[in-house]
């Protein structure tokens, strides 16, 4: 088989339901050197009947894998019993039901009928050591019937030898007695949000005083011979205690408490989550850059270093990693913004007790950012009673304080998450992370919609006093042009402000140039003036810095339909104007888009779910082009998709709505052919 393509592995399960597990089978299918995946969502546009299109990848495929969780559908039924009927090889994987979660009636049966051996699987991290094991004993096992070349099996044996090798590397600390599988914290970074992949602003260098200066000059970075330990692996979050580095020879090891409780305190948890890993390194650091710098080498997510003399203990975690969350409320956050990549910690004289704090505080940020928000409220609580009133580390307990305010925020209890903001800036009126969150949470109703929930004159009066403060704080410049942005959109104030949005925004991108948000805000700003050709730059230089952005592919994609829809008609000689919060164009003539080259924006469309397969919006769409080009079936494939994955009701009612009316339009194109 060596100068033949390779084994094609068919993977079918709900796909809704079942995404990220696909997308980890596909991951672990393909770096099998003999195999590559198919998966309908990742297949390109095909001119066959839907069902067609993929029971043939069925009757041609060489290997069958199915995976069944809480429900199963008659199409992924029907691609069962086709696979048994062309004599595949099937191997069936059933996802493991949590506390509280049951099985639908049917797919209970299905999977009591299935007349074959199924393995179970926990999780994600399990169902890919599986899938790997299944599919390369099968592969060996059935070398004749897979006509493998006679080197061929020798090849998957040293592919089995180094996926044995890496599990061992996984497992290093677990041997040790370091490794606990508690709170997944890596679960809600990877998924990509609506907006941007950014959350909140970070804490000001002003908010916990600097004991001793650290020493400026960078240091050679110690590398051991062999890796310490794994590194960061997918569906996994990755935390590195680095040895603090003793100054003055007191040998007391900080780092070895701070690991202890850290762990004790996660281990707390329970079962909640998988894939939360510590770590500890070998060497000491002396500077942020040297502590980065590993935690990139590891791709780990939080970093914890320090050191530490007579005086006392000071020690940082450095945030690598930023965590895409929507409010619990399921309200859109009106700007996401980029997380804190270094908070401060001050240890001073009772090291077991502020040793607790900062791993009750460490753990209720794992909960955090796994969106476990309750949780994390309840960590951040503990955190504060560790510290005794009128120590000498109080701002530890404004770090607390802080997040604890957040997490409330994020669960839609606006009131607890003010008492907590407003506490701190009563005890520490100058604290500008303090007004800047209770800037975003009066904020939070102002959205590119029109919605008007928020407080605007509060919110706009804590951004300025953050920029009294900090005349400098970009966060601050950006928020305040989003609020401008908000009340040209809402029609309340009008074009008045255009000027003012556009000014905060140039600002925060003089002061943050990698900021993806101000270039976002801006080419919408531009979009909204009808001007879509600055608009396009303005995001293909957003592009250019973030060639990964889901999200950017689709609104470039939108704009760039508007464009050529618009040019068209003003080459025609039509007038036209847009409903910028309906998105739909009017004019007095027609818009005619068989004469138009979608091709760019399809591609985008298509990227941008490449990217983030669960991005409803790009489906739909995408659906709607393929309806302007009278692809009728492509566009009920893309809603049909667009449709199994966890919307809304509100969204989910309304496309349901609309799909009549495509496809009708798409009917009417297909027919004028």
């Amino acid at each position: 088989m060596s100068d033949e393509p390779k084994l094609t592995v068919f993977i079918s399960s709900m796909i809704g339901e079942l995404l990220k597990e696909r997308q980890v089978v596909r991951q672990a299918i393909n770096s099998i050197p003999l195999t590559r995946a198919w998966a309908f969502e990742y297949a390109p546009a095909s001119a066959d009947q839907l069902e067609e299109s993929y029971l043939s990848k069925v009757r041609e495929c060489d290997l069958f894998i199915l995976l069944v969780g809480e429900d199963i559908s008659e199409p992924v039924k029907r691609e069962y019993e086709t696979a048994i009927e062309h004599g595949k090889r099937c191997l069936v994987f059933v996802k493991r039901m949590g506390r509280g979660k049951a099985r639908s009636r049917q797919a209970e049966e299905f999977v009591q009928g299935v007349g074959q051996k199924y393995k179970e699987f926990k999780n994600r991290p399990d169902l890919k050591r599986q899938v790997l094991k299944a599919v390369v004993g099968e592969l060996v096992k059935g070398y004749r019937h897979f006509h493998l070349a006679e080197a061929e099996p020798d090849t998957l044996d040293k592919f089995r030898r180094r996926q044995e090798h890496l599990q061992f590397w996984a497992n290093v600390s677990q041997i040790a007695g370091l490794f606990v599988a508690v709170a997944a914290l890596i679960v809600a970074i990877l998924a990509i949000p609506p907006v941007s992949e950014h959350l909140f602003p970070g804490l000001s260098p002003t908010a916990a005083p600097t004991i001793v200066t650290l020493p400026s000059a960078p240091a050679p970075l110690p590398t051991p011979v062999e890796p310490a330990f794994a590194p960061e692996a997918p569906d996994e979050a990755l935390i590195i205690v680095i040895p603090f580095a003793d100054e003055d020879n007191l040998g007391k090891s900080p780092e070895k408490r701070i690991t202890r409780d850290l762990l004790k305190h996660i281990d707390s948890l329970g079962g909640r989550g998988e894939g939360l890993r510590v770590e500890q390194y070998t060497y000491p650091v002396k500077t942020q850059r040297e502590a980065r710098e590993i935690g990139r080498t590891y791709n780990a997510t939080v970093v914890v270093w320090g050191w530490y003399d007579e005086l006392g203990i000071q020690s940082f975690a450095e945030i690598l990693k930023s965590a895409p969350i929507q409010r619990a409320t399921g309200e859109e956050l009106p700007l996401m913004l980029g997380d804190p990549d270094q908070v401060r910690f001050c240890l001073i004289v009772d090291l077991p007790t502020q040793a607790t704090y900062l791993s009750f505080f460490a753990t209720g940020l794992a909960s955090f950012y796994a969106a476990e928000f309750e949780q994390a409220i309840g960590l951040f609580d503990l955190a504060v009673k560790a510290v005794p009133e009128g120590g000498e580390c109080s701002t530890n307990v404004d770090e607390a304080m802080l997040y604890r305010g957040r997490a409330n925020f994020m669960l839609g209890d606006d009131e607890a998450a003010t008492q907590d903001f407003e506490a701190l800036i009563a005890a520490r009126p100058d604290s500008v992370d303090a007004h800047l969150a209770l800037g975003i949470l009066n904020e939070s109703g102002w959205a590119y919609h029109g919605r008007v929930s928020g407080d605007f004159d509060k919110a706009l009066t804590e951004f300025e006093r953050v920029l009294e403060l900090d005349e400098d704080n970009s966060v601050a410049y950006l928020h305040r042009g989003q609020m401008y942005c908000s009340m040209i959109w809402s029609a309340r104030r009008g074009e008045a402000y255009f000027d003012l949005a556009l000014s905060d925004l140039n600002r925060a991108i003089e002061l943050s140039p990698d900021n993806p948000d101000a270039y976002l805000l801006r080419g919408i700003l531009t979009q909204n003036l009808d001007d879509f050709h600055l608009a396009i730059k303005n995001y293909e230089r957003l592009l250019a810095k973030e060639p990964n952005t889901y999200w950017l592919y689709s609104r470039l994609a939108s704009t760039r339909v508007y464009y050529l829809a618009v040019s068209q008609l003003e080459a025609n000689g039509y007038s036209w104007s847009i409903d910028n919060f309906q998105g739909r164009v009017s004019s007095d003539g027609p818009v005619d888009f068989k004469q138009l080259d979608l091709s760019q924006p399809m591609t985008e469309y298509t990227k941008a779910i490449e990217l983030y397969p669960q991005n409803a919006h790009a489906y739909i769409n995408r659906e709607t082009l393929y309806a302007y080009l009278g692809k009728c079936e492509l566009a009920q494939a893309d809603f049909e998709i667009a449709r199994s994955f966890d919307l809304l009701p509100s969204t989910l009612e309304s496309l349901n709505e609309r799909q009549p009316v495509v496809l009708a339009g798409c009917i009417a194109q297909e027919t004028d052919k």
